[in-house]
């Protein structure tokens, strides 16, 4: 399972990896597998697999590789949803995560069954990940932060360069890990696999096509106590911006809303879309109601 490196909590931590029972990251050579036998297989038949055979398949891959956590400080987490009927959204929970009964299909991030709380760092790229139509309401939720603590977010296929918040900064253990060739070689391959992966389109009429990612999120989740979610590229910006992931404990301890508006979809362009603000709601009730203005 997911461990770290050293005994601290998630305070000040940088890097996470998959120790063998004996603490030690296990050398490439160890593997019963070579690694492009893994990737070919999760590619090629992961929707087809039972759970149980990719978590197997995921944990052998990931045995070893190290992943850098750096504290992220945020001012918002947008979440958009497309609203349905004439009246929009009444209550802050319709604009949260979705409870587990009603959702019924595999994402990004979850099985079915599951909540996930999705969210991007700013209100573009959530308006981006809900894909409205022209004519389509939007409520755009801005949840902030309870408290001034960083936040980890398990990084999955992201290139440094995407965003200052998750910028992996430099870890002196980092020249051990990967001071072969072949371990920054193997380092490269799953990086490359974690991006095609959580950035891959799929057909409609595949059930079980984002299994692979799902399975892996619920993984990390578990295994890594105080993590707030996981964050990866995102796929309606063509990986030029970041998608988070929370689970609902996370959500509700992390998160408080703030605000939200609603937005009527003019013109879409590509990724662009214009929109005319309809209403706005500085605050909500107690009771979650929103007091829209």
């Amino acid at each position: 399972m997911f461990g770290v490196e050293g005994e601290a909590p998630l305070k000040g931590l940088e890097l996470w990896s998959l120790p063998d029972p004996g603490g030690k990251v296990r050398a490439h050579a160890a593997l019963d597998q070579p690694d492009e036998q893994l990737i070919a297989e999760l590619r090629e038949r992961g929707p087809q697999l039972d759970d149980d055979s990719i978590r197997v398949l995921l944990s052998e891959l990931l045995h070893g590789c190290a992943f850098r956590l750096p504290p992220v400080q945020f001012e918002a987490l947008y979440r958009a949803r497309v609203v349905g009927g004439a009246v929009g959204i009444e209550h802050v929970r319709e604009a949260w995560y979705p409870p587990p009964a009603i959702v019924r299909a595999w994402g990004r991030a979850n099985a079915p069954g599951e909540s996930v709380f999705y969210a991007s760092f700013s209100r573009s790229v959530a308006l981006c990940e809900v894909r409205p139509a022209v004519g389509d309401p939007v409520t755009i939720l801005r949840a902030t932060p309870t408290s001034s603590a960083p936040a980890y977010f398990f990084p999955l296929g992201l290139a440094p360069q995407l965003s200052d918040e998750l910028k992996p900064r430099a870890d002196p253990r980092l020249p051990e890990i990967y001071a072969r060739d072949e371990d920054r070689r193997r380092a490269a391959l799953i990086h490359d696999f974690l991006v095609a992966e959580f950035t891959r389109e799929h057909p409609a009429g595949q059930p079980r096509a984002y299994a692979v990612t799902a399975i892996l999120t619920r993984m990390i989740l578990r295994a890594v106590p105080g993590l707030a979610g996981v964050a990866y590229p995102s796929v309606v910006t063509r990986r030029a911006s970041i998608a988070v992931a929370l689970p609902p404990l996370e959500a509700d301890r992390l998160l408080r809303p703030e605000s939200c508006i609603e937005v009527h979809v003019e013109a879409e362009d590509d990724v662009n879309f214009r929109t005319r603000v309809v209403r706005t709601a500085q605050r909500f009730d107690d009771d979650g109601a929103v007091r829209w203005s």
